[in-house]
């Protein structure tokens, strides 16, 4: 057996003993948790924060992102059809052997995740920006849950998320390193005042408040997935 045969065995192997691990309030929990859209009330509040605390800075900050999320998206989907990596849930091999959710199959080929190339990626940008430790705690959090749903539901390979981690870690590097210089050099995005450090502020300019209420929010967001899976799995019963 080759490496890469080795490396593959040892792939699916892992997939199956996490994907083994199910139940009904998990399943709902884990379907809703990886739509983008059940997220969008936390992101709609970090736009607003943005604006808040940067004002016409976060113009380019937003290209930035925007810029990210095409990145990675565009580098993933490209690796996924030069590759031709079958998702699990895809595969002659394995797929019957997987607890796949409400019919949930994705498409053909997995590797690597877009899914975590896009969430480590906004994640790595936003908390090297706002440079707060409970910001950055949660945000990761976030992005760990939201990757590990795609295990669960059987349609990604733990490498297929390894290999989307690092892209998304390359690309929000990649970007902040060029917001700074972008913002360096034209003037008309730097806020005067935002670097100077304050108390009341993170190291990033934020006000703290306002970054408290965005992991607010996002605890309130998860804290809401959780009882939507109960209310589902209380109905289906």
């Amino acid at each position: 057996m080759g490496f890469l045969d080795t490396l593959n065995a040892f792939d699916t192997r892992v997939l199956l003993r996490l994907n083994d691990n199910f139940n009904d309030f998990w399943d709902a929990a884990m379907y809703m948790g990886t739509d983008k859209l059940f997220w969008l009330p936390m992101f709609a509040v970090m736009v607003y924060v943005l604006v808040k605390n940067k004002g016409r800075e976060s113009i380019l900050i937003f290209l930035m992102v925007i810029l990210l999320l095409v990145f990675s998206d565009g580098v993933s989907t490209f690796i996924k059809g030069w590759s031709e990596r079958l998702r699990p849930s895809h595969n002659p091999s394995i797929m019957y052997d997987l607890h796949i959710v409400n019919g949930y199959r994705g498409g053909h080929f997995g590797f690597v995740s877009s899914h975590a190339a896009n969430s480590f990626g906004v994640a790595l940008f936003l908390l090297l920006l706002v440079r707060n430790v409970a910001f950055s705690v949660t945000l990761l959090m976030w992005a760990a849950f939201h990757t590990y749903t795609r295990i669960y539901l059987g349609v990604h390979y733990p490498f297929d998320i390894l290999g989307g981690i690092l892209l998304g870690l390359l690309g929000g590097l990649g970007f902040f390193q060029f917001y700074r210089f972008l913002r360096a050099r034209f003037h008309f995005f730097k806020v005067i005042g935002t670097d100077t450090y304050k108390i009341s502020h993170t190291k990033g300019g934020f006000k703290i408040a306002d970054v408290a209420l965005v992991i607010v929010v996002a605890i309130l967001s998860f804290l809401l997935l959780l009882i939507a899976a109960s209310r589902s799995t209380a109905f289906m019963s």
